[in-house]
């Protein structure tokens, strides 16, 4: 054995075999957290180090972390942004002003848009949003949007503005207007999304016909305030209107609107004189009874409760002149149960 070692060595460098060193493989992610933390704890258990040393050396970790969850919070809101689909703007604002000045008209997005078409894609990518609402006493209403990543890492937006009293708001209507707007504003601020015309600029053609003008907030605040002057029920008006919400409403739809709630052909106020037998040369259509009768189920009301309180024989009498204060007595009728 001595020999042949002996041998080995006697041998021009150059003949020895050179067999290279092997890396060590790169550790996992976790591998990496684990072997920091057990640093950690090791340095917090040596008790030759100094508290100012162990907490130096905790701060580190934390700004480590900090950074990691930071670029993970980059990483999915790139990813979203990519997949956002557009944001149409699908509400209009319209009034004129009261001192007879100049019209206000333009189109912008609601906050239910741009929740509908980029929260769940947020979510998806590990995004969680939420809004942060401040009314102090005689100072601006504040709202703040805030993005936060499974990770741990967290933005957030704020915007301040006043009261919205245009229109014919109350305060409660003027408070809720102007959080809306912040809530909007904040959210396309922190994500980065635009809005556009459903129509691209009303250029026409097919697109163009195809896109449904709704009821402008004006419109929408007057219908509103009629739903509560006359105690009626929003979500049975919206069911007889034939959409899920007072916004969907079409612009169209406006004066039916009002004349189911009794802004036109008169005000029925509750024990106003009720409607009376049709002849039988007018009756209300099938379709106008169905509607009737929509509104009746979902108080859980019968024909029979109607007519009994009408002075009707029977619900296929309704006179088509007295269809829209029927609707209105109809939607102001105590729900059973």
């Amino acid at each position: 054995m001595t020999a042949a070692l002996a041998t080995i060595d006697q041998q021009p460098e150059t003949q020895r075999e050179l067999v290279p060193a092997q890396e060590p493989a790169a550790p996992a992610p976790f591998a990496r957290q684990d072997n920091m933390m057990g640093m950690i704890r090791e340095i917090m258990m040596n008790k030759d180090l100094t508290p100012e040393r162990v907490n130096q050396a905790f701060e580190f970790y934390q700004k480590i972390e900090a950074m990691n969850a930071k670029r993970a919070f980059d990483a999915a809101l790139a990813a979203a942004q990519a997949e956002f689909p557009p944001i149409n703007k699908n509400r209009r604002v319209h009034f004129e002003a009261k001192n007879g000045g100049s019209v206000t008209d333009y189109m912008h997005e609601d906050l239910a848009e741009l929740v509908e078409k980029c929260v769940p894609v947020l979510a998806r990518h590990g995004i969680s949003t939420r809004w942060r609402t401040e009314n102090p006493l005689n100072a601006p209403i504040q709202v703040t949007c805030i993005l936060t990543h499974k990770a741990g890492h967290s933005e957030e937006n704020t915007l301040r503005g006043a009261a919205d009293n245009s229109g014919n708001k109350n305060s409660l209507q003027a408070i809720a207007s102007a959080a809306n707007y912040l809530e909007r504003y904040t959210f396309k601020a922190l994500v980065g999304v635009a809005s556009r015309h459903d129509d691209d600029g009303r250029a026409g053609g097919a697109k163009a016909a195809e896109a449904v003008e709704l009821c402008s907030d004006h419109q929408l605040e007057t219908i509103k305030a009629k739903l509560e002057e006359t105690k009626s029920d929003e979500a049975v008006f919206c069911r007889h209107m034939g959409v899920e919400r007072l916004a969907d409403l079409p612009a169209a739809s406006y004066a039916r609107a009002l004349t189911a709630l009794g802004k036109r052909g008169g005000d029925v106020k509750s024990g106003a004189a009720k409607p009376a037998d049709a002849t039988p040369a007018a009756l209300c259509t099938e379709d106008q009874l169905i509607a009737l009768r929509d509104v009746l189920q979902a108080r859980g009301l019968a024909d029979e409760d109607f007519c009994a309180q009408t002075g009707l024989s029977k619900l296929s009498a309704l006179h088509p002149s007295k269809y829209a204060e029927a609707m209105k007595f109809a939607l102001q009728m105590k729900a059973k149960g």
